[in-house]
Parts: C-alpha cells; structure tokens; sequence
C-alpha cells in the first residue's frame, strides 16, 4: 500500500474504503431482512420450525432456489 501523497489523500483514502465496507454492510442487512421475511411467512405456512432445506425447496422456481441460496450463504458470511 502506497503512502499518502497529504494529509486530505490519506482523509480520502479512509473516506472511500468506509463507505465500500458500509455499503457491504447495507447489502448484507438487506440480505438478511428478506431472508428473514421468508423464514417467517414460511413458519408460519408449515407450523412449524424450518429448516434451511425448507426455504430453500420451498421456491417456485430454479432462479429462487439460487436467489435464496444467495440469502443463506451471506447468512452464513457473516
């Protein structure tokens, strides 16, 4: 890592890699609520304690099964 060529570069530097790790930090929150949301509608579907092979089976289609498996692995990034 190359030092900074003044004091604002080194700011700027800073104020560029905390704004990449909030957003990263957004995206993951995201992921979560929705996740969260299908967890719920789910228990409360089936009656029952859920797995993540029911979230994950219970999709109408391939292109959910892979945007839900998105879901659980950043899930479990964390």
């Amino acid at each position: 890592m190359a030092l900074p060529r003044d004091f604002r570069d080194e700011v700027e530097t800073e104020l560029r890699a905390t704004r990449r790790a909030l957003a990263a930090d957004r995206d993951r929150i995201s992921a979560l609520e929705e996740l969260r949301h299908l967890v719920l509608a789910l228990e409360t579907l089936l009656a029952r304690p859920i797995t993540v092979i029911d979230v994950i089976n219970s999709a109408p289609n391939a292109a959910e099964r892979e945007r839900r498996t998105s879901l659980v692995t950043v899930l479990r990034s964390g």
